[in-house]
């Protein structure tokens, strides 16, 4: 057993009892954690047993030990771990004391089954050194959407995948620091820097890529017999490719070197003439990236009907090289042109200009993923400067009723505060987003009750809220004043509502926060009041959660502190913490090397200072400024990067 993955738990837990069937026999199956009655025993336990039927089916191997234990543990630095027969999950995410919504719920599922694919990748065979990390990560990542999806209700977790984690991994691999998926890991230290979305989500879909390439039961079977003579010793990427190319007859060296051994995102944009009637005359696909790479798709075209905006021809396709031409599409009509549909491969891509007009029909579009897939290239078509943000923010808002994908809904509800935040022209920035919040409280007010539409959309709300009346409306909801009929007013979601109204101005916020602590005075409370504060729209107390960092609160506390302080209506706010972050950045991260420093810092940084205040010349001073560690460079250095990008972005009207 790898020694990384052995774990001692120890506290005052409550337990529930199962059992597992494997292909070996039965198997002791235990869920612990502090709240009794939020265990989700029942149905922690039953994914995991719907894991253990597909995984032994697909890896030809059994459960490889002798129990699973799973444990919400507080205060806990990752999402979840695998220990061997004892995954570890974070409380504050995965214990639902509240309503969670749809997007949560498949998370969760998403995660068990994720954590319960290292049994076999990472835990029965490990890799040799850190530089394969990938050989973990990567594959569990791509087993939790494969099994999600296979497995369980959730039958759209490639859409998820689309919609989430893959979308973050294309902002992270154009970082400065951004890395090949085979990642060059010089020591252990380092190994904090490796656990990125390149690793995870990258590496999924470079998977994903491949099974289209060699197709599944190859996939399968080679990985099978990867997992079956490594099994309880280390192995590679040349020993896992070995066995790959064993199985499905083809030389896979090419594509390991650039999908795995090359760094950043390809860009693939439709190079299309239209003729008079809608239909393509010529289309090629054109491909940009620092190597290229062959990517096998589907291209498609959805045309206007009497149901919406809906399919009319699909054909696959190979890509690779600059330009590749797409004759089968010649003399087919589209409205809107989707050049990877079904998303397929990793790469960005380009909406030609009629997509782009049709866009104003989004809300007529079916199926999720294409819907994942245009709100997906609206919003990084912004962050490039190539549409102004308040056209993705529009799009959004149109699409939000029709959303059939929970994470596709709440996924784009936090980009689109990231777009207010970052990328929005500061002259446009107060009239979109009163009229972003204004059109989300439509969207509560029109949703069914109790649905799960209603209750993303007023979480939603309360991040954008800023004028008075918004804020009051925050107010009668907490207060029982307004009524949202099938609304369940549950104590995580008054949380979410207070720091909206914290952010928007609400009066008496200190007292409210500290009434709302008296209803939930335990840890998880004690943490959200925290992060209540650092949500106050004053530069005051941006400072004073600034200060409440630097004295060192406990870990999970840090993590609320962060959240609530990117909670902000004006940037500019801001800018007193960012004078004193930026003096006291090093002596913070020294006292929370590693985990704790790295997760704050990500979520306090790329965010909340990109492009408000005059900052750019502060991190370039920061960067000439002598030896830094390597871990707080690359976050700094991702800053600089992300705060240029934003000052791009905002002059696109």
């Amino acid at each position: 057993i790898p020694t990384y993955v052995a774990a001692v738990v120890a506290g005052p837990y409550a337990v529930a009892e199962g059992t597992l069937h494997s292909k070996k026999g039965d198997i002791k199956a235990r869920v612990f954690g502090r709240l009794a009655a939020h265990l989700d025993a029942d149905e922690m336990i039953g994914t995991v047993q719907k894991g253990i039927d597909l995984y032994e089916e697909k890896l030809g191997i059994p459960y490889p030990y002798e129990k699973y234990d799973q444990v919400f543990a507080p205060e806990f630095n990752l999402g979840a771990m695998e220990n061997v027969g004892c995954v570890t999950f974070s409380e504050d995410r995965l214990v639902f004391r509240s309503k969670p919504t749809d997007a949560l719920r498949e998370a969760r599922t998403n995660v068990v089954l994720h954590e319960l694919a290292h049994m076999w990748f990472g835990n029965l065979v490990t890799m040799r050194w850190w530089d394969d990390l990938w050989l973990n990560e990567s594959f569990a990542e791509f087993m939790g959407a494969y099994a999600t999806t296979t497995a369980t209700d959730w039958t759209d977790a490639w859409v998820t995948h689309t919609a989430g984690r893959k979308s973050t991994a294309y902002v992270q691999d154009q970082w400065p620091s951004t890395h090949p998926i085979v990642a060059d890991v010089p020591d252990t230290d380092a190994t904090v820097s490796a656990f990125d979305m390149i690793t995870y989500a990258k590496g999924a879909s470079a998977l994903r890529q491949l099974v289209e390439f060699i197709g599944e039961d190859a996939f399968f079977a080679g990985t099978a017999a990867y997992l079956t003579k490594h099994s309880w010793s280390n192995a590679t990427l040349a020993e896992y490719l070995h066995e790959l190319e064993v199985a499905s007859g083809r030389d896979l060296q090419r594509w390991a070197e650039v999908w795995l051994e090359s760094a950043g995102p390809s860009t693939l944009t439709p190079e299309v003439t239209w003729g008079d009637g809608g239909e393509i005359t010529s289309l090629a696909i054109l491909q940009e990236s620092a190597v290229l790479r062959p990517h096998r798709l589907r291209v498609a075209g959805y045309a206007m009907a009497d149901a919406g905006l809906a399919p009319a021809w699909s054909l696959s396709q190979e890509v690779d090289g600059e330009r590749t031409e797409v004759p089968e599409a010649v003399g087919r009509r589209a409205d809107l042109l989707l050049i990877n549909d079904g998303d397929l491969t990793y790469a960005k891509v380009h909406l030609d200009e009629r997509s782009l007009r049709s866009v104003a029909y989004i809300a007529e579009l079916d199926g999720a993923m294409p819907l994942a897939l245009v709100l997906d290239s609206l919003w990084h078509a912004a962050r490039d400067g190539l549409i102004p943000a308040q056209d993705y923010i529009a799009a959004v808002l149109d699409a939000m009723p029709v959303m059939t994908n929970s994470a596709t809904l709440e996924s784009h509800a936090r980009t689109l505060t990231v777009a207010l935040t970052t990328s929005v022209a500061p002259e446009r920035l107060e009239a979109v987003a009163i009229d972003a919040a204004e059109r989300l409280k439509e969207i509560v007010e029109e949703a069914a009750p109790g649905s799960d539409l209603q209750l993303q959309a007023l979480k939603a709300f309360a991040k954008v809220a800023r004028t008075v009346p918004q804020a009051e409306l925050l107010a009668g909801v907490l207060d029982g004043d307004v009524e949202l009929v099938g609304l369940e007013l549950d104590q995580d979601l008054r949380w979410d509502l207070m720091y909206g109204l914290a952010a928007a101005g609400g009066a008496g916020i200190e007292d409210r926060i500290a009434a709302e602590l008296d209803r939930d005075p335990g840890a998880m409370g004690i943490r959200r009041a925290a992060g209540a504060r650092a949500a106050i729209g004053t530069p005051e107390a941006k400072v004073a959660a600034w200060d409440t960092l630097m004295a060192g609160p406990s870990n999970a506390t840090q993590y609320e502190i962060a959240r609530g302080t990117i909670h902000v209506t004006d940037p500019a706010l801001l800018a007193a913490m960012w004078e004193r972050m930026t003096a006291e950045l090093d002596d913070y991260y020294a006292a929370n090397a590693g985990w704790v420093g790295s997760r704050v810092l990500q979520g306090l940084m790329p965010v909340m200072l990109a492009g408000r205040v005059d900052i750019a010349p502060v991190l370039e001073s920061w960067l000439e400024a002598g030896d830094k560690p390597d871990v707080l460079r690359k976050i700094v250095s991702e800053t600089l990067f992300e705060v240029n990008r934003a000052l791009t972005a905002q002059q696109v009207l």
